[in-house]
């Protein structure tokens, strides 16, 4: 019996076996075909590992070359005798492209908490191309005009600073971050805005400059500058020598009193000098003038009836024949 039941259980266990080969054959194709883009990913790493390298290299090279010329540099201008920028300078120097003024944090100041500003505040920010901030130090030159005052002189204030005092001066706050120099008043000035212009000299030669006008106060009681007042120069009035005349303006020599002319009154008017003659009549003789003489008779003669009238500026119809003064004799007829 026990022969029997394994002859009848021999086929399922050749149909799970089967089954076991089946699902090992098939997960080792599956592992064989991820293997395979394993092995192509891992392939593409190694090749752009070994270009990186290859690039690294390249670029350790290039930079061991620049290195050199620049010590060679530093080393010719130390022989010269000029100053040497600090290592960490130097790319800041290529950077640089411009310089601006914050206007938002430049302008006048007030410290004493009287009318007018005390100080003039400039914040000056090195900028490159793109427009961010360099973080960088130079000769700076600030100099500051009011263009209020004659040609001749308008600037009112002229102010200089090394590298060392530059670098000293560096302010990074929340608004803005540059080079900020309070500058007191050299000659105070007299208009509500300056023209401030700024010059920043580097290390390597270069110069950018800039110009931007600043609102300020001016101080109390200031209206010119001391250039201006000194050219002015004071009237000289001279007093007239003892025994002439003084001298009287043009409106008291004009308003003295003149002898009114006396009106005459109606009685002693002339009779003549009422009735004058109508203009073309100063050619015909005076009637008053000539003697009185009679009258001549002119001989009468008959009177005869008036003609009637006629209204000045309209036509009489008298003459014309009209449907008004029509006759049987001439009164049309149709035929």
């Amino acid at each position: 019996m026990t022969a029997h039941n394994a002859y009848q259980r021999s086929p399922a266990r050749q149909w799970m076996a089967l089954s076991g080969w089946a699902v090992l054959f098939w997960g080792g194709c599956v592992t064989r075909g991820q293997l395979e883009t394993l092995e192509a990913e891992l392939r593409q790493q190694q090749d752009a590992v070994q270009m990186a390298r290859r690039q690294s290299d390249t670029l350790q090279s290039e930079l061991v070359k620049a290195r050199r010329e620049t010590e060679l540099i530093r080393s010719q201008m130390s022989a010269t005798g000029q100053g040497v920028p600090l290592p960490e300078q130097t790319g800041n120097l290529v950077r640089l492209a411009e310089v601006k003024i914050n206007t938002l944090l430049s302008g006048g100041k007030d410290r004493d908490g009287l009318p007018g500003d005390d100080i003039l505040v400039a914040l000056i920010s090195p900028l490159d191309e793109q427009g961010d901030l360099v973080k960088i130090a130079g000769e700076v030159e600030i100099e500051a005009f009011d263009m209020t005052l004659p040609s001749d002189d308008k600037r009112v204030g002229h102010w200089t600073f090394d590298a060392e005092q530059a670098a000293k001066a560096w302010h990074s706050g929340f608004v803005g971050a540059g080079l900020q120099f309070e500058l007191p008043w050299q000659d105070p000035p007299a208009a509500k805005e300056l023209l401030v212009h700024v010059r920043l000299k580097t290390t390597d030669g270069r110069q950018f400059d800039n110009s931007t006008p600043l609102k300020i106060a001016p101080p109390a009681g200031q209206t010119a500058s001391r250039s201006s007042l000194s050219n002015t120069q004071p009237v000289k009035f001279e007093a007239p020598p003892p025994g002439d005349k003084q001298i009287k303006p043009a409106v008291e020599a004009t308003s003295e009193p003149r002898p009114a002319r006396p009106v005459p009154f109606y009685e002693d008017v002339e009779p003549a000098e009422i009735a004058r003659p109508f203009p073309g009549d100063e050619g015909k003789p005076d009637p008053k003038a000539m003697p009185e003489a009679t009258p001549a008779k002119r001989p009468t003669a008959p009177i005869s009836a008036p003609e009637p009238a006629t209204k000045p500026g309209r036509a009489s119809l008298d003459e014309i024949e009209t449907s008004d003064n029509w006759t049987d004799a001439t009164l049309p007829r149709l035929r």
